[in-house]
């Protein structure tokens, strides 16, 4: 059973990598979009850009099977030079994240370590198909 659990868990994993790699990169467009406009940049400008780059970015991905490189186009474009060497910061996965590893370590503290104290007695007890806790 573990092994059919890992491999689907992989498989899932590697079904929404897409999904969240764009959503990641939808995140990034804005926080480049308003340093760009911070930089003195035009905001119409540069979201036209950022969209015209996302447009043909995307049909790399979708008719070619490669990668998404709108990050590569942005750092070539001229129009966002006030930002080109702080691309890096700017799409750290850290920043669109919230509070989610705190309130995960909440949940384990508060939800399940409380749990597994009060049934610790079952914990390392054999289970009738043979699998261990």
């Amino acid at each position: 059973p573990l092994p059919s659990i890992i491999a689907c868990n992989t498989s899932i994993s590697k079904s929404l990598s897409p999904i969240i790699n764009q959503s990641m990169h939808q995140n990034n467009d804005n926080n480049i979009n308003t340093k760009g406009v911070k930089a003195g940049g035009d905001r119409q400008e540069l979201h036209e850009a950022i969209r015209l780059h996302s447009m043909d970015a995307g049909k790399v991905v979708k008719g070619e099977g490669k990668s998404n490189d709108l990050l590569e186009r942005i750092a070539k474009d001229p129009l966002f030079v006030a930002v080109h060497d702080k691309l890096d910061t700017l799409v750290d996965p850290k920043l669109f994240i919230g509070r989610a590893r705190e309130q995960t370590e909440e949940f384990l503290e508060e939800e399940i370590d409380p749990i597994l104290e009060m049934e610790k007695g079952l914990l390392g007890k054999e289970v009738v198909d043979g699998v261990n806790v």
